[in-house]
């Protein structure tokens, strides 16, 4: 309370400065032009000053692609309202998703290289224990800002929140994703196709498909390539019309 009261209090001495020379337009005017950040940036520097986002959370693109992979979320780990016990059981294999706010790394007695991260998802934010085997194998992913799925036990305390010691890591983005794009038939494919497959990027093969479908004769083709999903959606949508672009994690 007292920090939102001294919040207020900043907001009402910026917006009250009586007698403060702002300057005359003309001086206003040779202000420099300052290019727009993108949203990773945006968003990154919301969360150091504000310690929250207000431009929009940076998983909310990726909400269907969370929900889908995940077995419990982070409040389900966590201590409820009046002392209620987290909702999960001591010792199960649980799967969560979300972003890494915090990498703590630390050493045993013997000098191995273990981390504890802090998670945080669409609802809450919890640690998760990486001990050095594990560590070792996916430390390149552990980093600040990564968004990831973690699947371990679970480790219940009493009056805590739930913790998870991993086992698996594996990047949003390494997830399979399907992207149909609709034509109405197959000369308006064939019209598009070098202008799709500069968006697509498509070069390497990969576990995504990009199905095209044509809407005259109900056929389909299937493209197996390397995509980033988050990446060209928009851009697919731009080219070809939002209402002709669908992405099913």
């Amino acid at each position: 309370a007292n920090d939102a009261k001294k919040n207020v209090a900043g907001q009402v001495s910026l917006f009250n400065m009586e007698g403060v020379d702002l300057g005359t337009e003309d001086a206003a005017g040779k202000l420099p032009d300052v290019a727009n950040f993108d949203d990773k940036m945006l968003l990154a520097m919301e969360k150091e000053v504000l310690s929250i986002y207000i431009s929009g959370h940076p998983l909310t693109r990726y909400e269907g692609l969370w929900k889908k992979n995940i077995t419990k979320r982070t409040v389900d780990l966590m201590m409820g309202e009046e002392g209620a016990v987290p909702n999960v059981a001591d010792g199960a294999t649980e799967t969560i998703g979300g972003l890494i706010s915090n990498v703590s790394l630390k050493q045993t007695k013997k000098g191995d290289t273990f981390a504890i991260l802090t998670i945080e998802d669409l609802v809450g934010s919890i640690e998760v224990f990486v001990w050095p085997d594990i560590y070792r194998k996916y430390k390149e992913m552990l980093r600040t800002d990564q968004k990831i799925f973690v699947t371990g036990r679970v480790r219940l305390q009493d009056e805590q929140d739930a913790s998870l010691t991993a086992n698996n890591v594996c990047l949003f983005e390494d997830m399979p994703v399907k992207i149909y794009i609709k034509f109405n038939d197959i000369e308006a494919y064939e019209d598009n196709n070098k202008k799709l497959m500069s968006i697509l990027n498509a070069g390497d093969e990969g576990k995504d498909s990009v199905i095209i479908y044509l809407e005259n004769t109900k056929q389909q083709k299937v493209l197996r390539i390397k995509v980033i999903a988050s990446d060209v959606l928009q851009h697919l949508q731009e080219a070809f019309g939002g209402d002709n672009v669908a992405l099913i994690d």
